[in-house]
């Protein structure tokens, strides 16, 4: 199984904007990032994305992108969220070799569930706005591949 977990792009200000949509910064780097996911190959079969808006409208834009259709919102995958149920989910999701999934959340969802599925304490990569970690999964478990930053783009 192939695992992209990406930071939602970044947001506005809650006194400017108590949804915390995406800013302009934050839809460009969300679309440069999604142009950089099409160029290495990423093609997920569905984007799982928390209920917060820009999460969702990052969601859209890499959907977008990559042509994925199935984007589904998953309440499980908030800031603060507990990772059991959604490791749970991917573990059994990982028994399909094919399958593709990219997960966009929050910090600090992201290094939590990273540090659960690779079974460590280290330190998980610092998520960036935008960035995206790439996980596999193989008969032996979880693997750590590439981190892509906007910054690297």
């Amino acid at each position: 199984m192939k695992l992209y977990l990406m930071r939602h792009g970044e947001a506005l200000h809650p006194a400017n904007d108590p949804l915390m949509r995406l800013s302009p910064k934050g839809r460009e780097d969300a679309a440069r990032m999604a142009v950089a996911l099409r160029a290495k190959g990423v093609c997920p079969q569905a984007i799982w994305h928390s209920p917060k808006e820009r999460a969702f409208e990052t969601a859209q834009i890499v959907g977008v992108e990559l042509q994925v259709i199935d984007l589904q919102k998953v309440s499980e995958i908030q800031p603060e969220s507990p990772i059991e149920s959604v490791r749970s989910r991917l573990n059994a999701l990982s028994q399909k070799e094919d399958a593709a999934l990219l997960i966009v959340s929050h910090m600090p969802f992201l290094p939590a569930l990273t540090a659960a599925l690779l079974g460590c304490r280290l330190p998980a990569p610092d998520f960036e706005t935008a960035s995206v970690l790439y996980l596999e999964h193989q008969a032996s478990g979880w693997t750590r591949g590439w981190l892509l930053r906007p910054r690297d783009l």
